[in-house]
């Protein structure tokens, strides 16, 4: 292969991504694989866009990061290995199949790369048959019995699922019966509800959990019976169609509702209302913020999953899914889900974030709107030290010496705020003017901030909002009204 470059890959199809999937877990599930993965993933695993410390990854350049080995060495290393696989095919101990080429790998085509997983496949059933005790448990003490707890605490969780869609549906009939107003702001929950018919999915879902965890206590259940795909409906195209634009379109509409609801439990004299007003603004933030349980709960059934042994000859990509299969194949659906609310969720919070921000800035020399700073890329907290001349950091730094920054990342300027009294401490610095007032909760553009893309605000409870997630956001504009009320 002549290139020096990898060459760029084209989307993937859903099934490649689904034996990709397959294929990492098994190999996550392997001892001996475990510092290779790890080494891998360094800066990958559970990073959050929102921090500074996910804009370390920028640094990598893709087409030069290669673990000090180049792609002659590379192709040296995939020949090898090729070389390797015939000669085991020889000896009988993988089945035969396609014949690999290094184009497969490194020419960027997803039916090459699938090749290259299903020998990966075969070596792994050959390697299981041979070795039945090759997977194992990341947590060595992990028992069936821990599985089945897990699997517990699932049914629990949906069980109060399907309460809170209860409410929520009572809530908004209620509502939506006493006033027209109110039925065209809590419009868009009763399309959805219809739609997917929320609740009755749910209901369905907890009562295949149930059965299924009832089965689970007979002594001759067998594992392979365990379907999660059928519990949740993903065997069903239809379903799988559904539930994504469902979700997607509670998520749209969650920034007006939450605007109109609080101003209207101001103004209905009526405290029964008031109280159908208040259960919407606790429950209705849990909706999204289930498919990203779902995916929590079933990554930790899998963690307690091993795969089922081979059955050869039969091609493990045409043989019937196993309890292992199911439960990685709904993970990466659901896990798609939850991509997409999450990214609807970040862009719910640019908003909001530059609604603020345009109410507050009262002093704004830059050359750009604040309504125009486009996506809020990235959200954290920075805490800044003074350091000793010559000895770097001091021995033990306190909070309270730090300068402590709120930093938001816009597509187009990087925000630094500060709390109130840290900028009035700043400008008494000689960093800014002491003589000129700051409303609580104004936003002032640094004099430095044409040059360097930077501004100082003094609301700090902003990044507090926009850092909690679905779950939580009821609860946290309840407190930013009473800071600022």
């Amino acid at each position: 292969m002549s290139t020096s470059l990898l060459r760029a890959p084209r989307a993937p199809i859903e099934q490649l991504c689904l034996e990709s999937t397959k294929i990492l877990t098994k190999l996550q599930l392997i001892a001996e694989f475990t510092y290779w993965l790890d080494h891998t993933f360094i800066g990958m695993n559970h990073r959050s866009k929102s921090c500074l410390i996910a804009l370390l990854h920028l640094s990598v350049d893709v087409e030069t990061f290669d673990f000090q080995l180049g792609m002659p060495d590379r192709e040296k290393f995939f020949a090898n290995f090729i070389q390797r696989v015939h000669f085991l095919e020889i000896q009988g101990k993988p089945r035969y199949g396609e014949v690999l080429t290094i184009e497969d790998l490194f020419g960027g085509t997803s039916s090459g790369f699938m090749k290259v997983l299903k020998t990966v496949q075969r070596l792994l059933d050959a390697l299981q048959a041979t070795y039945p005790g090759l997977s194992m448990f990341p947590d060595p003490t992990f028992t069936q019995h821990d599985r089945r707890d897990i699997v517990m605490e699932l049914v629990d969780t949906e069980r109060a699922h399907v309460s809170y869609l209860l409410l929520i549906l009572d809530s908004a009939a209620t509502l939506s019966c006493a006033s027209n107003f109110m039925q065209s702001t809590l419009e868009p929950l009763v399309i959805n509800d219809n739609r997917l018919s929320m609740h009755q999915y749910h209901d369905r879902v907890l009562k295949d959990m149930e059965a299924m965890l009832l089965c689970m206590e007979r002594s001759d259940f067998n594992w392979d019976a365990e379907n999660w795909l059928h519990i949740f409906g993903f065997d069903n195209p239809a379903n799988r169609t559904n539930i994504a634009p469902t979700y997607h379109s509670l998520s749209v509409n969650y920034l007006d509702i939450f605007e109109v609801l609080p101003e209207q439990k101001k103004t209905i004299e009526s405290s029964s209302l008031a109280g159908n007003i208040q259960t919407l603004l606790d429950v209705l933030s849990i909706l999204p913020a289930r498919i990203a349980d779902y995916c929590a709960w079933l990554q930790a059934i899998l963690d307690c999953t091993l795969p089922s042994l081979p059955v050869l000859p039969t091609s493990s990509f045409s043989s019937p899914l196993s309890w292992f299969d199911t439960v990685c194949i709904t993970l990466y659906y659901m896990s798609q889900i939850s991509s997409a609310i999450d990214e609807m969720s970040w862009q719910i919070q640019s908003i909001q974030a530059l609604r603020t921000l345009n109410q507050r800035a009262f002093h704004w020399n830059a050359s750009i709107d604040p309504s125009q700073l486009g996506n809020l890329l990235v959200d954290d907290q920075l805490k800044i030290y003074e350091a000793d001349s010559g000895t770097g950091l001091k021995p033990k730094p306190k909070d309270e010496d730090a300068k402590t920054y709120q930093v938001f990342l816009f597509e187009t300027m990087l925000l630094c705020c500060l709390g109130e009294q840290k900028l009035q401490k700043h400008r008494r610095n000689g960093s800014g003017s002491e003589s000129r007032s700051t409303r609580k909760g104004d936003v002032e553009l640094d004099p430095h901030a044409q040059k360097t893309g930077t501004a100082y605000s003094t609301w700090v409870s902003w990044t507090e909002w926009t850092r909690n997630g679905w779950s939580s956001w009821g609860r946290q504009r309840r407190d930013l009204e009473d800071v600022n009320g």
